[in-house]
């Protein structure tokens, strides 16, 4: 109420995991700004035994992002992909799984712990969850760790929102299949890649409006990506496919590129700035899928684009580049 003090929670109440104290507020869009060389770098690999808890053939590293001090130890920490990662009893075959990878101030990882939320999960046997992952709030007393991921599967895979409220602990909040018939545009079906890339665009998340995403679906005809307003219950708002079909995409969309396996989002004022990658693409005459990103201005409210534009092996400044830079 208005001059009233607000309640101070003591730090200490936030909760002690495994020796770490949480963070004691929420971290705002995480930046990795903390990491410092003391000594000469750190490197961590497979023989590392902070790294003991990454099981083998899971395609560990397949999706990374930072995710802010986790652990309120001034250091930025991240996560993880690993869409082939399998369970059991029940078994959840190629589910998928995020490994939450705590930093020392060198660089190294002193620790990484598994956000199961696949598990026990039947509707995610096959969905290769961890194909991609955007952070979309930061962890604190008042706040869980919430993060978007992708799953490439065909059928079990599609959109998730992980829940992590403590570490060591994860809760999938909800999905989106692929056969959803939501989506703008509709449902799809096959093996369109839906999820390998997936970003948040709107400059928070509501606790109960959610917020918009981008998702991104590569096989899907020449490309695509869909743009969400999501809710926090998992429900699609509207939004936009954006495909060669798109009003002012036809022209820089305009084969079987593979357009959307990439996704890195901004906003300011009004616009969504959206750098979207397309591998696959051929310069024209030639089969050498020397790749190609593509830039795209979107109108926030309309979802209209402003302006496209393709940077690929016919622009000047790239032109000098080797052929046959797929990926």
């Amino acid at each position: 109420p208005h001059g009233q003090a607000p309640e101070v929670v003591p730090l200490e109440l936030a909760g002690q995991l495994h020796g770490r104290q949480l963070s004691g507020s929420p971290s705002p869009s995480p930046v990795p700004a903390s990491l410092t060389t003391l000594g000469g770098p750190v490197e961590s690999d497979s023989g590392d035994a902070a790294l003991s808890p990454v099981p083998g053939s899971s395609d560990f590293g397949a999706a990374v992002a930072f995710a802010g001090d986790l652990d309120g130890d001034g250091v930025d920490d991240f996560l993880v992909g690993a869409p082939k990662r399998s369970f059991s009893s029940p078994t959840v075959s190629n589910g998928g799984t995020v490994f939450m990878c705590f930093m020392e101030p060198g660089g190294g990882v002193r620790e990484v712990e598994e956000l199961a939320f696949a598990q026990g999960e039947a509707s995610l046997d096959s969905g290769y969850f961890g194909s991609s992952i955007a952070v979309v709030s930061g962890w604190g007393w008042a706040s869980p760790l919430l993060f978007l991921t992708g799953g490439t599967g065909a059928a079990g895979g599609g959109l998730a929102l992980v829940s992590v409220p403590v570490a060591g602990s994860a809760a999938l909040s909800w999905r989106i299949a692929p056969s959803s018939l939501n989506w703008p545009g509709g449902s799809v079906s096959g093996n369109v890649k839906l999820g390998q890339a997936v970003a948040r665009l709107s400059p928070s998340w509501h606790p109960t409006e959610g917020g918009m995403v981008a998702v991104g679906a590569p096989k899907l005809g020449y490309g695509a990506v869909m743009i969400c307003q999501v809710d926090a219950s998992g429900t699609i708002g509207g939004g936009v496919r954006l495909t060669t079909a798109t009003e002012g995409l036809g022209s820089v969309v305009d084969s079987p590129m593979s357009f959307g396996a990439a996704v890195a989002s901004q906003y300011h004022a009004g616009v969504f700035l959206l750098m979207v990658g397309a591998p696959d693409f051929d310069r024209p005459g030639l089969l050498n899928q020397d790749g190609a990103v593509v830039l795209i201005s979107l109108n926030a409210s309309s979802l209209a684009v402003i302006t496209a534009r393709r940077f690929d092996m016919n622009s000047p400044k790239l032109s000098g580049f080797s052929q046959n830079l797929n990926g």
